[in-house]
């Protein structure tokens, strides 16, 4: 059974009243999971049952009918259809042309073989059905469709598990990967077929994580596809998958079609619909149990004929065995990535490039080379022309490989120069690493075939020394101008990653970023003087291209030289908008209302909200800024919105602005409150807000004597038993603004009169929770106008007059 990679399946027992206890062979599905045929081999058994309700005790028939008391292997409805079958037999092939219960008739194909006969499979690219006996080989036939069937053109409805394409370089974003999906009809129709494609169900959001099209253009994409008048040849659907860095379940949705035209081809009962499932990529950060280069091998000897550059040939191939105690030993405490190695060269001899000079790393099993090349699936690690030099020679893989934790790992050098061959070079090596008698290396010097692909012809107990570059987990990255761009859609939970090294992470939005690009500013370990204390030298910044004013919350990493001494429980995350950090000051920077931490392997994560992106990195305890905002919060109490925040402390500030939005973006002023001007006690401060919407997003502005601001992040209260009222801006002058407690279910209409009736502007907006009307251009007099709002059925008035 081809079971979906998502949701699990189910397991149900099916099992009829009256079946026996002996073999079943098979399970057939018809046109859908309700319509089964069952089969069991045994003699004196009854051998075929049909159900037309998924099975069950009562939901199966026994249609044996006049077949004889032979095992039956296999069976099959005819394609497309529930009433016929056929079955493989201990003797050949049985057809019923009706299955009819008791009265089903049997009838032996004459054309077929009298033979033990296992299995039958049907391909509706060409209607061939093919069955496997026991001794006579393979059969095949042609069975014709009822019709021109349409159908996609895969084996199950369950498609393959499409993992998310994966963003290779930094500065890559919002990147995809294209798959193609085939439809195909059984036979040619006569007249034209028209298919429109729906999609319905699933997690995946169209236009996020994937788009589809069916003219292969995504920018003007289509959902019509078209069988021509007697055209048998598959049309393709394009579906392409976008990358995000969200850290979230296999995602899916699922694709249903309608045929139409003056055609004679019709839907595919078995295949009315796919689910194609989108796997995710992205992983959650995990400390690094380890980082860094490890040695593996004493240095007491060296090697010529074992030396993996061997000038003096043309091509060359030599492998050695690595154990996994020894990479313990050295360092590598468990599975992780290996993502360098260094050789040394002890005496250079040879002149000229090793040509297609390659480096392959497997985990294997094999605990000698005593018979040469060990089996083992390999990961190419490094490719190119190279050129040997005296000293280290250090190849940066351009793949990791993945070690287990527990095989032994051989390594695999192999070059092809050719003609031309000039001297070998001497390598630093290890005497007998793995014990005497036990070999360690494995190599060939000779043979037809290319340097690469040479079988093992000789075996040496000594073996090259090396130094691997290898990684656990995640380390937190420290290097300077280090970035990553990812694209975020929505509120879940991000991250952002070089390589392996986490940089950052992002979560809960209130607002799609589109792409976000995160960089290291200031890297370093020195922290430095800030307002009275210090901060990390480490700076973070963080720059959507779209929605900045969202809020969201930060995840920070440091190592613990980062942090240099200090005490986690005692820093809090800072935000600048200055454009440097020489020119971050009180009156640009912002610090987080609470801070959290936690520890990250050696070093630590710290978590924090705010609204709006900038520069953020750690300050310590005595960091004194303007307001240290302790909450902010909000919630529904008697249909109003009680919005409550305090301080720790205050030091020249004027007021507080409440800021009110019905969609997280658009954002009006709805009040104003004294602040304490200087204060090193908790304040407490309330606003209540009497107009509540469905969606209420609130921020507060923080504004000092200076007339500088930061704005707090941003609180949403909802209210899903709102009812539809309006709110009009008053007085007006050259826009009226008009906001809606729900968002409209359809377009709104606007009427605008003056006091002596006259109609002066009437207008249809689309649906929003906020619209602006533009009467700049009526030349409208100082006065009192009305305005009437038609939406969702219900019609307001509000007298406003004209500035």
């Amino acid at each position: 059974i081809n079971c979906p990679p998502n949701p699990p399946p189910k397991l149900s027992n099916i099992t009829g009243s009256g079946m026996s206890t002996t073999v079943v062979s098979c399970v057939a599905a018809g046109t859908d999971d309700n319509n089964l045929l069952a089969t069991f081999s045994n003699y004196g058994s009854i051998h075929v049952w049909v159900t037309t309700t998924g099975g069950g005790i009562g939901g199966w028939t026994n249609i044996s009918g006049n077949l004889p008391d032979i095992p039956v292997r296999w069976a099959m409805f005819y394609p497309e259809d529930n009433t016929k079958a056929m079955i493989a037999t201990e003797m050949g092939i049985y057809e019923t042309s009706l299955i009819n219960g008791a009265s089903t008739v049997w009838t032996q194909n004459g054309t077929f073989p009298v033979v033990k006969t296992n299995m039958l499979q049907y391909r509706y690219s060409d209607n061939t059905v093919i069955a496997a006996t026991h001794g006579r080989g393979l059969w095949t036939s042609n069975i014709t469709p009822a019709s021109p069937y349409i159908r996609f053109a895969s084996a199950t409805n369950y498609s393959a598990l499409n993992i998310e394409a994966t963003s290779n370089s930094g500065s890559v974003c919002r990147n995809y990967k294209d798959y193609t999906l085939n439809m195909h009809v059984d036979q040619a129709p006569a007249g034209a077929a028209t298919v429109t494609l729906n999609v319905s169900g699933g997690t995946a959001t169209q236009g996020v994580d994937y788009d589809i099209t069916t003219n292969g253009n995504f920018a003007a994409p289509s959902n019509i596809l078209t069988f021509p008048n007697g055209a048998t040849a598959d049309v393709p659907i394009s579906i392409r998958v976008y990358n995000d860095a969200e850290i979230e379940g296999t995602e899916s949705f699922t694709l249903s079609y309608a045929v139409s035209g003056a055609t004679n081809a019709v839907a595919a009962p078995s295949s009315t619909a796919y689910t194609f499932y989108i796997g995710d990529n992205d992983v959650t950060p995990v400390p690094s149990a380890f980082n860094g280069s490890f040695p593996v091998g004493t240095a007491n000897t060296t090697v010529s004929t074992q030396s993996p550059f061997r000038g003096d040939l043309t091509k060359f191939r030599v492998q050695y065995l690595f154990t996994a105690a020894e990479l313990t030993a050295a360092g590598i405490t468990g599975a992780g990535n290996i993502t360098s190695m260094q050789i040394k060269v002890t005496s250079k001899a040879s002149t000229q490039p090793y040509n297609g000079f390659t480096i392959a790393m497997g985990n294997t099993s094999a605990t000698t080379m005593n018979f040469g090349f060990p089996a083992a699936s390999f990961t190419q690690v490094y490719s190119g022309s190279y050129s040997s030099v005296a000293g280290v020679n250090t190849f940066a893989f351009t793949t990791p490989f993945v070690w287990d934790g527990t095989s032994n790992v051989v390594v695999n050098f192999c070059y092809d120069n050719g003609a031309v061959a000039t001297a070998l070079d001497v390598m630093e090596a290890t005497t007998a690493p793995l014990g005497t008698g036990i070999r360690g290396a494995s190599w060939s010097n000779g043979g037809a075939v290319s340097g690469c692909s040479l079988a093992a012809a000789f075996v040496s107990d000594q073996r090259i020394t090396a130094t691997f570059g290898a990684t656990s987990g995640n380390p937190v990255e420290t290097v300077l101008n280090i970035n990553r761009s990812e694209y975020l859609t929505n509120n879940g939970t991000y991250y952002f990653y070089n390589g392996f090294n986490i940089i950052n992470g992002l979560s809960n939005a209130s607002a799609n970023l589109g792409c976000v690009s995160s960089n290291v500013f200031e890297a370093g370990n020195i922290w430095q003087t800030f307002s009275g204390g210090l901060r990390s030298q480490k700076v973070i910044e963080i720059i959507p291209t779209t929605n900045s004013g969202a809020s969201y919350t930060v995840s920070l990493y440091y190592t613990a030289a980062e942090l240099s001494g200090k005490d986690p429980a005692t820093l809090k995350i800072a935000k600048t908008t200055a454009a440097t950090m020489a020119a971050a000051n009180s009156g640009n920077t912002l610090l987080a209302g609470s801070t959290s931490f936690a520890s990250f392997g050696s070093g630590y994560v710290f978590t924090a909200s705010f609204t709006g992106f900038s520069k953020f990195f750690l300050v310590d305890a005595n960091v004194a800024l303007p307001v240290s905002l302790l909450s902010f919060d909000g919630r529904l109490v008697n249909n109003t919105n009680l919005l409550s925040w305090s301080t720790s402390s205050e030091q020249n500030s004027k007021s507080f602005e409440l800021e009110k939005s019905s969609d997280g973006n658009n954002f009006y002023v709805i009040g104003k409150l004294a602040a304490a001007g200087n204060s090193n006690s908790l304040r407490n401060y309330s606003f209540i807000d009497k107009e509540v919407n469905e969606f209420n997003y609130y921020r507060l502005k923080i504004i000092d004597v200076d007339s500088r601001y930061v704005v707090s992040r941003t609180i949403l209260i909802k209210n899903p038993d709102a009812l539809q009222n309006v709110r009009v801006q008053n007085p007006f002058q050259s826009y009226i603004t008009v906001r809606f407690a729900k968002l409209p279910q359809q377009k709104v209409k606007f009427e605008l009169t003056n006091t002596l009736g006259a109609v002066v502007f009437r207008g249809e907006y689309r649906t929003s929770t906020q619209v602006t009307i533009d009467v700049s251009g009526l030349s409208l007099s100082g006065g009192i106008y009305f305005l009437t709002t038609s939406v969702d059925g219900k019609i307001f008035t509000h007298k406003l007059a004209k500035q």
